[in-house]
Formats: C-alpha cells, sequence, structure tokens
C-alpha cells in the first residue's frame, strides 16, 4: 500500500493485491486507488500509479486490474489516462439499497 500525506493527513492511497489467487495469475494483481476529492485532478494519483510501476519488478506483477462502477465515469477516464483499457463488464453484479450497478474491468499489461 502507497500512501500520501499532505500536512499529516492522508490524501490518497493505491494497494494492489493478488488479482485471483491461483499462481497462473501470480504475475496479476488488483489495484485499488482513492484520492481525497479536494485533491483530484492534482496529479496525486497519477504519482502514486507512476511510484507502482517504479515497484513493479520488485512485488512481481505484469498486469494490472481495476474494477470500476459503471457510474464512476471520472475514474474510468482517470485510468484511460494511466494506460488501462476496459476488458470486461461485469452486469448488474454490485447491489447498494436495492439498485444494482454494472462493474467495468480495466485492466493494462506491462
Amino acid at each position: 500500500m502507497l500512501v500520501c500525506e499532505k500536512q499529516g493527513d492522508v490524501i490518497a492511497w493505491c494497494s494492489i493485491e493478488p488479482f485471483y489467487g491461483l499462481p497462473a495469475f501470480d504475475a496479476a494483481s488488483e489495484i485499488s486507488l482513492y484520492v481525497n476529492p479536494e485533491e483530484q485532478g492534482k496529479g496525486v494519483g497519477t504519482q502514486l500509479i507512476q511510484h507502482l510501476e517504479t515497484l513493479r519488478a520488485e512485488l512481481g506483477f505484469n498486469h494490472l486490474i481495476a474494477y470500476i462502477y459503471a457510474s464512476n465515469v471520472e475514474s474510468q477516464g482517470f485510468f484511460k489516462r494511466q494506460g488501462f483499457e476496459q476488458w470486461g463488464l461485469l452486469p448488474n453484479i454490485a447491489q447498494s439499497e436495492g439498485v444494482k450497478e454494472n462493474v467495468l474491468l480495466f485492466g493494462r499489461e506491462f
């Protein structure tokens, strides 16, 4: 997990974890990223992804996969700008307060 602080406050974080848990997928990792809304658009998320890339050999991943709600257009745009592509669609897989939502699978191969 990478954490970005500003004046002692966490303003963003990025983490990776095994994608699937089987040896055949050992070089693939799921990425999660959060940037405080007040800090979005300032390059913090891009810096976290770039730093993660510098650690790629040490961490041992060749693919990063992100799950993004279909309604989260801003997150989709961010990951596209980082070189990710939409690899899949999980229809109506998420449900919150009775509302079903599609989740998109975004990926990037290094």
